[in-house]
């Protein structure tokens, strides 16, 4: 019977340290950089990625891999507009419906991301990369912010991060918004001015 119990708390602490380990492990979406600058009306490309473990350092795969993933880049129209869906570049594993067909696309106004699964009966994806997003800036000076969000397509409820173990994993992942700045134009004149004639101080 002691040996029985003894069993049991070590079963009973292996799985508490599972379920602090799983936790801890908590899935963070974000762009490949915290900030970024650009000239009016300049192309931006962001790369949106998942870091499986935001605690542990460089970034981490999903615990089991990703069945599916979805994400949507929030900005002012104001701002910045992505022109069409081919903008939205999704990795090569997310990019299916689960079937065979294309994924979801969304470049609105404001909004621009996809919803995306592995091929049927593929294996989890266990990259970081989800998709390459291309905008163009807007703003005349300035900064501003774009954030990563969860994607609902149609405004339907439908799960997004679904891990390799088919477990919706939407509440655990939090997610990081970037900062655009946008130099004013006498600003980005002068800096360039100015590395000009360094330059040819340099040729002389």
């Amino acid at each position: 019977m002691r040996g029985m119990r003894g069993y049991a708390g070590v079963v009973v602490a292996v799985a508490t340290g599972l379920l602090a380990t799983a936790a801890g492990a908590a899935p963070i979406v974000l762009l490949d950089q915290p900030s970024y600058t650009v000239a009016p009306g300049g192309s931006l490309t962001v790369n949106v990625l998942i870091d499986g473990d935001s605690s542990a350092p460089g970034l981490q795969p999903v615990a089991g891999g990703l069945q599916s993933a979805g994400i949507l880049l929030k900005f002012s129209p104001v701002n910045a507009v992505v022109p069409t869906e081919s903008q939205v570049v999704v990795v090569p594993a997310l990019d299916d419906d689960g079937f065979g067909g294309p994924p979801t696309k969304r470049a609105v106004p404001g909004e621009a991301g996809f919803s995306g699964f592995v091929e049927f009966l593929s294996p989890s994806y266990t990259g970081n990369l989800l998709a390459t997003i291309t905008l163009t800036n807007l703003a005349l000076s300035g900064s501003y912010q774009i954030t990563p969000d969860l994607f609902y397509p149609l405004n339907d409820s439908r799960t997004n991060f679904v891990d390799g173990s088919l477990e919706d994993i939407d509440a655990l992942i939090t997610f990081a918004p970037s900062t655009v700045s946008v130099p004013e134009p006498g600003t980005a004149f002068l800096v360039t001015l100015v590395a000009g004639g360094l330059l040819a101080r340099r040729r002389r």
